[in-house]
């Protein structure tokens, strides 16, 4: 009998580390001390320490006794003497129900006993050669629990139990049986294939545990090799950075000498023109009548008296670094650097005029149409027009002035007009008896008929569309919603309330680069502008750069992507239009007074082509030269 060390672990305790002391089996076939099993019972669900199966039993005795290890246990602790002989011999068998520890002869003799050869007699007839695990096998026929006196026999094979003879006659007569030794074998077969399966089975497991352990071992490997990519990228773009800051700070040497120059050059032209500007006063202000006469017969003399015609914007060769949109992996490219001319400024070229004859009505805001920029979608509004009015209010002119189209539909503050030539309109809803204000809906009219899609809200004062077609509206509540027409609102905001701007009475919106919100406010002077979060970027106000004789009074603006991304906005007040960069520091006049306007009230803008309306319906269209 095998009583080694190895022997000892299996007959350990997993909890208690100890011998086990009435082991238990769990529904999940592990064993485990009664008192352990009592201790996880305390704790509420039985879970098994080993394979934190939950057992739903409630009470011990629905974990049964594990007879064969109590019985190794037993055999190991006892000493080597039969309880029957009292020979100090190799003990092999117990009998369990007399509890004794027999020898091999008084095992054999003790199932010939009559009164004893219902008995289960526990053998130990060999050990495993694996494990060392002695092997215990029952010693006995197995009798019927109706008929004690009768051996089982046989087996009925409908039921699927081994049945005695008196059973075989009564309680499954007429059922097929067969000699029990003759089912045996198969039962013993099929169970070795179980136990083949099982294994396989067992195999399965640990091949998908190593797997695991393997994948989280590749996963460890690449997050390793990422860092160490990290690392040499982060190197590699140091270096390449610091050779283009080399290579554009080489260029920028000479342009740091031409930038001396050109201020040399604007500074001694400041100095000129002041000095005219003075002697100007000074001879309206003591000269006398001949005194005028003979300054201005002198100064009209002078060629470049015509400040429009003589001033140039500042154009500069500065090195430009351009980024390479796609980095190839392993050896990134980032970009270049190159001398590129930089104009800080936008020349217009007037292309045509042409007046708008609509009687009793002022023109409210241009839109240009996505696909030729030669042609503008007009809105006309007076302030007596009839709520829900289908009166033709938009009408699409081309660039000489020829009508295109006319849309038969309501008065409009503002439109917008999508890449499919869809255009979004304002539809009120007449009011009823009781209802203080109006309400209504944006639709969409599109090859002469109104799509059935809307989107409820309050009357817009302006409508734009963003880079990627979402539709901005600004209601009269100052009340800001970007929306994916017609259902799905990505973001509503209230203006005011997010800085402290007071915003009086803004009256147009663009959207700009980075999805950012540019609002002209002629109530407050300013125009401000959002990012696409509805956080505030920044306040403009061009009194703040430029000398403008009035309080500047933005009545429109629109955008043009150039390098700067300028916005350009017109200013009925000081009778101009002005570009502003987008991050607000650089403005420039672009047209004014001598270009005959009158109060410009609209502008928009498409591609090179410009178009500025003032206040007499007058149309202006203007090509950019860049």
């Amino acid at each position: 009998m095998a009583t080694g060390g190895c022997v000892k672990d299996e007959l350990t305790c997993a909890l208690c580390l100890e011998m086990y002391k009435e082991p238990r089996l769990l529904t999940c076939y592990h064993t485990f001390c009664k008192t352990c099993i009592q201790q996880l019972m305390e704790k509420g669900n039985v879970s098994c320490p080993l394979c934190r199966s939950v057992c739903k039993s409630v009470s011990l005795s629905d974990f049964p006794l594990n007879v064969y290890i109590q019985t190794q246990i037993t055999f190991i602790k006892h000493a080597s003497k039969c309880d029957l002989c009292e020979k100090e011999v190799n003990i092999n068998s117990k009998c369990i129900e007399c509890d004794q520890f027999l020898c091999e002869n008084c095992s054999t003799f003790h199932l010939k006993i009559k009164s004893c050869k219902t008995h289960q007699v526990v053998e130990m007839i060999e050990s495993n050669e694996k494990s060392n695990t002695p092997i215990l096998k029952v010693k006995k026929d197995s009798y019927c629990d109706k008929h004690p006196d009768e051996i089982l026999r046989f087996y009925c094979t409908l039921c699927e139990l081994p049945v005695c003879r008196d059973c075989k006659h009564t309680s499954h007569e007429g059922h097929k049986s067969e000699d029990v030794h003759d089912r045996v074998q198969d039962a013993r077969n099929w169970l070795e294939m179980l136990c083949k399966q099982i294994d396989l089975e067992i195999s399965c497991y640990n091949n998908q545990r190593n797997s695991m352990v393997n994948l989280k071992d590749f996963v460890d490997k690449n997050v390793r090799c990422l860092d160490l990519l990290e690392q040499n990228l982060i190197t590699l773009v140091k270096t390449k950075c610091t050779a283009l800051k080399s290579e554009m700070k080489q260029l920028s040497e000479g342009t740091v000498k031409e930038v001396t120059n050109r201020k040399t050059e604007i500074d001694r032209n400041i100095s000129q023109t002041k000095s005219k500007k003075n002697y100007i006063g000074q001879t309206l202000l003591h000269g006398s009548d001949s005194d005028i006469l003979q300054c201005k017969s002198q100064l009209s003399a002078v060629p470049d008296l015509n400040l429009s015609s003589n001033f140039k914007h500042l154009e500069l060769s500065m090195p430009l670094f351009f980024e390479n949109a796609s980095i190839q992996l392993p050896v990134p490219t980032l970009g270049y650097v190159q001398s590129g001319q930089l104009k800080l400024g936008m020349t217009v070229v007037l292309k045509h005029t042409f007046m708008c004859n609509v009687i009793n009505k002022y023109i409210s805001s241009i839109c240009l149409s996505p696909l030729d920029p030669d042609i503008g979608l007009i809105s006309f509004r007076h302030d007596n027009t009839v709520v829900g009015s289908k009166m033709e209010n938009i009408i699409a002119y081309n660039s000489k002035g020829d009508v295109n189209e006319v849309f038969p539909i309501p008065s409009q503050f503002d439109i917008a007009v999508r890449g499919d030539r869809g255009l979004y309109y304002y539809e009120d809803i007449p009011s009823k008896v009781g209802q203080k204000e109006c309400t209504g809906c944006i639709r969409i009219y599109k090859r002469g008929e109104t799509t059935i899609e809307s989107y409820p809200c309050q009357r817009p004062i302006s409508l734009h569309l963003f880079g990627d077609g979402d539709l901005a509206i600004l209601d009269v509540d100052l009340t800001f919603s970007r929306v994916k027409f017609p259902e799905l609102v990505l973001l509503t905001c209230h203006l005011d309330k997010l800085c402290d701007i007071n915003l009086v009475s803004p009256i147009k919106i663009a959207c700009g680069d980075d999805d950012d919100l540019w609002i002209a406010d002629p109530g407050s002077g300013y125009i401000v502008v959002f990012d696409k979060k509805c956080q505030l970027k920044f306040k403009f106000d061009p009194c703040e750069h430029l000398k403008l004789p009035n309080k500047f009074r933005p009545n429109g603006i629109c955008m043009y992507r150039s390098f700067l991304n300028n916005a350009v906005i017109v200013d009925s007040m000081n009778n101009c239009v002005l570009t502003v960069s987008k991050d607000g520091k650089f403005c420039d006049i672009i047209l004014d007074h001598r270009h005959a306007l009158e109060s410009p009230t609209c502008v928009a803008c498409k591609r090179n082509i410009l178009w500025v309306c003032d206040k007499k319906n007058r149309i202006c269209v203007y090509e950019i030269k860049n």
